[in-house]
């Protein structure tokens, strides 16, 4: 369940964002899951505009701080 602290058991909740450093913490009882690591805010993206991106540095960036405070997987 992408999002969802409250997500009973068994079901494994997971983060999906930009970031995701925040969700890991010493009180997790579930590993902590990355499924998506998005490279854009894309969904707030007006046609016509500029659609914003992250950088490869940003990207891992984020995912070594998300690997640090004690995340578990991640998908690119």
């Amino acid at each position: 369940m992408c999002q969802s602290h409250d997500a009973p058991a068994p079901v494994l909740s997971t983060c999906n964002g930009l970031t995701c450093y925040d969700f890991v913490g010493p009180n997790r009882t579930q590993p902590a899951l990355w499924t998506e690591h998005w490279s854009s805010e894309a969904w707030t993206w007006k046609w016509g505009s500029h659609l914003p991106h992250h950088s490869a540095e940003d990207m891992a960036y984020s995912g070594a701080r998300y690997f640090a405070h004690g995340g578990a997987h991640q998908n690119y």
